[in-house]
């Protein structure tokens, strides 16, 4: 995923994923994690939100170990590696939900990964722009 705070630019990374009944979900986002795997310019302190589908935030997160719930995030075996990125853990209504991904500090652009997992299950892993283009695709077969 790429992320972009220009100013002119108020375009946010997200996804949309939609929950049938109701799930315990982790969402977490990978950015200094990708540098030892070769991944130049990584985002180096992202922030994650989750939002509803009228917009409402859900939960939110900078840096994991400072959730309330961090010790349910690490028993599930799903806490970010660096300290610095985010998760968040939640058990959500069926519904339409959004996250959305932020750089912070000195640096807040850069290459990040997104992770929603159902607590036993991967929903979304994956590279924004790659997403984007598959429902971008999508959108266009389904609207022609």
């Amino acid at each position: 995923m790429i992320v972009d705070r220009k100013p002119k630019q108020r375009q946010q990374p997200v996804v949309r994923q939609s929950l049938t009944g109701e799930k315990t979900i982790i969402v977490r986002t990978l950015g200094p994690t990708l540098t030892q795997f070769g991944v130049a310019n990584a985002l180096n302190d992202p922030a994650l939100e989750l939002r509803n589908a009228q917009g409402t935030l859900v939960d939110s997160n900078d840096n994991w170990k400072s959730s309330p719930k961090k010790a349910q995030i690490q028993a599930s075996g799903l806490a970010p590696p660096n300290l610095a990125e985010p998760a968040v853990l939640d058990t959500l209504p069926m519904g339409n939900y959004t996250a959305i991904v932020r750089g912070v500090g000195a640096m807040p652009t850069g290459l990040a990964i997104l992770e929603i997992s159902a607590i036993g299950r991967l929903l979304f892993s994956g590279r924004l722009d790659d997403f984007c283009k598959t429902a971008a695709r999508d959108c266009a077969a389904r609207d022609h």
